[in-house]
């Protein structure tokens, strides 16, 4: 058998004639030794005519080339490994950094199978979505509530609600907010449980208003996976008695005994009368007239003016502007009470919409109308069946509505024509 001899000269690669067993015929068997495949040991290859086995040991020159880790791959390994490179090469992408981030991301996943889905959970909660800190995007939240006319009561607390979420997540992008993080800040929360449902609430608003806005993709953060309190029934309404009304309404200041008037005679809720025009209320027809931007409900309703509201009002009313001048009325209704407690035998004492409960109580049993009554007040008549049926006598109902100023409107010159 002749001496090897290099094929491609000096290359190292050994290809030699040896006789072959199985048809004692002639081979030609290639050899790679091993010190050229770094610790991979010698590669062999036999070839039954010259010109395989010399075109087998150039391709073999040329891999030493490209490196000894490729040439030590079989052929269906490299055959991947070339398929690899050109797919990468023609998305523009560097093969080396697309393996290593794939295999990181199947070590997260736990099997390859998932990274297409992986991937397209990302595009739905990132791609065309535009970052934005959660910081400034409260800002533009409040500044389109604002241009928008909402109350500043409705502001304030809307502000200071969403100050507490920035504390939170304020240097956060919109789109990395989740549910469970929302949740668990909720639950962190040292309030109570009407509380947080009103925490939650405005958070959900300000979701909504980012995905408008292209900052948070639509169904990625679920509201029904952020927790809503149950809250026990708060029981019995709190209601005033006829002779509770005429002692605030004539302990009141002029300033304030509109909010005290249309929340007792007419239903109106605090925000709708912070709101109100004194164009809206119409002394011919007798008619308070609640417009879609003011109400609670966005739907226009028209509520009657009763005989004792009218006379209460004639003295205090102007052709336009705001009926209530104040931002906030607590404060002054806390100096109110303690100027009628000061000498009251029994203390009386303030509830939240008491003065609305009063009036949707007594109208009830005045009219006898469920729907009716629903309808003047901007609630369904369900809740009105619920909480106000037979709360009150009818005694106490005619009491209420004939709660009247000690002097009659008619002998006193009102501010301004009012008509």
């Amino acid at each position: 058998m002749p001496n090897p001899i290099d094929h491609p000269e000096d290359s190292g690669i050994l290809p030699a004639i040896v006789i072959t067993k199985a048809d004692n015929g002639l081979s030609y068997q290639v050899v790679v030794p091993a010190k050229l495949t770094a610790g991979k040991g010698r590669i062999r290859k036999q070839h039954y005519t010259l010109v395989e086995a010399q075109a087998w040991a150039r391709e073999q020159s040329r891999l030493l080339e490209r490196g000894t880790d490729y040439l030590a791959l079989n052929d269906k390994s490299r055959a991947q490994a070339v398929s690899a490179f050109h797919q990468a090469h023609e998305a523009r992408q560097c093969l080396t950094t697309l393996v290593t981030n794939a295999l990181a991301a199947v070590k997260l996943l736990g099997t390859p199978d998932l990274l297409v889905e992986a991937a397209l959970f990302y595009q739905a909660r990132k791609a065309n979505v535009v970052a934005m800190p959660v910081v400034d995007a409260i800002e533009q939240l409040l500044a389109e509530k604002a241009q928008d006319g909402l109350s500043f009561v409705h502001l304030k607390d809307l502000r200071l609600r969403l100050a507490c979420f920035t504390n939170k997540f304020g240097v956060v992008n919109v789109g990395d907010l989740d549910a469970p993080s929302i949740d668990a800040w909720l639950r962190g929360l040292d309030v109570g449980k009407r509380s947080r449902i009103n925490y939650r609430r405005v958070v959900v608003g300000l979701l909504k208003f980012c995905e408008r806005r292209g900052w948070l993709a639509r169904g990625v953060i679920d509201a029904h996976a952020i927790t809503t309190p149950k809250v026990k029934s708060a029981g019995t309404i709190a209601i005033f008695a006829p002779e509770q009304l005429q002692t605030l309404l004539g302990h009141s200041c002029d300033k304030l005994r509109p909010y005290l008037i249309l929340g007792g005679l007419c239903g109106l809720r605090t925000a709708e009368t912070l709101r109100l025009d004194w164009q809206a209320i119409d002394f011919k027809r007798n008619t308070v007239t609640i417009s879609a931007e003011n109400a609670k409900t966005a739907s226009r309703r028209i509520v009657p003016l009763c005989e004792a509201a009218r006379q209460w009002l004639l003295p205090l009313r102007r052709e336009s502007g705001k009926v209530l001048n104040y931002h906030h009325v607590g404060k002054e209704i806390i100096r109110l009470l303690k100027e009628i407690n000061k000498t009251a035998k029994t203390p009386l004492e303030w509830s939240n919409n008491a003065l609305r409960h009063s009036y949707i109580s007594y109208r009830t049993s005045a009219v006898q109308d469920v729907a009716k009554v629903a309808l003047e007040a901007g609630n369904s008549p369900a809740m009105i069946f619920k909480n106000y049926r037979e709360l009150v006598t009818d005694e106490a109902a005619a009491a209420w509505f004939n709660v009247k100023p000690a002097t009659p409107a008619e002998n006193i010159v009102a501010s301004g024509d009012g008509s």
